[in-house]
């Protein structure tokens, strides 16, 4: 199987993500120290919250994709991970925060393991290292234009308004994506 047929979709949606959502790993200390006002303590708490939530995603991935089904599991992920984002960047405080961000960690893993899953799933085995890394290359370069590109407009419009913004952004993408496609996310069973 060629891998231009399958593998876009996901390896756009990994883009997508590290654009638009991923950003707010990197931009955690703008949270806590600009928007909330507070000291370094309260980055750790923010870093702290989405880490626990990436491990129980990580720790309970499994159990939920044998209940739900993969292609279920990532479409609830994919169309959830918006609003989440958009939740965390306009809490009204720390401790709410911290409960979004963790949701948004969970939700972070589910979707890139997800997607990560379906591009290897969908090409021939001598495809897989080079689809493997350039998902990962797609990844990290979103994420660093994406750090960079919201950060660089928080400064200007305020970081709230941009991140949820791009969050909410990202959300249209997904409904859009679920309600033009005739079987919306069903492509996506690996």
């Amino acid at each position: 199987m060629c891998p231009r047929r399958r593998s876009p979709r996901a390896l756009g949606g990994t883009l997508a993500i590290a654009v638009c959502i991923a950003p707010f790993t990197a931009l955690a200390p703008v949270m806590a120290i600009q928007v909330f006002q507070l000291d370094a303590g309260a980055t750790s708490v923010l870093v702290t919250a989405q880490g626990v939530g990436s491990l129980v995603a990580a720790l309970g991935a499994g159990a939920l994709a044998d209940r739900m089904g993969k292609a279920r599991l990532l479409e609830v992920g994919l169309l959830l991970i918006g609003p989440t984002a958009a939740a965390y960047w306009l809490s009204p405080s720390l401790p709410v925060a911290a409960v979004a961000v963790m949701a948004l960690g969970a939700l972070y893993m589910l979707t890139l393991t997800g997607l990560s899953a379906l591009c290897l799933a969908r090409v021939s085995t001598e495809f897989q290292a080079r689809i493997a890394s350039l998902s990962t290359m797609l990844l990290f370069v979103g994420f660093t234009v994406g750090v960079w590109v919201q950060g660089a407009l928080g400064d200007r419009w305020g970081i709230r308004w941009v991140t949820a913004s791009a969050a909410l952004g990202f959300f249209v993408l997904a409904v859009l994506r679920r309600a033009l496609r005739s079987r919306g996310f069903a492509a996506f069973e690996v």
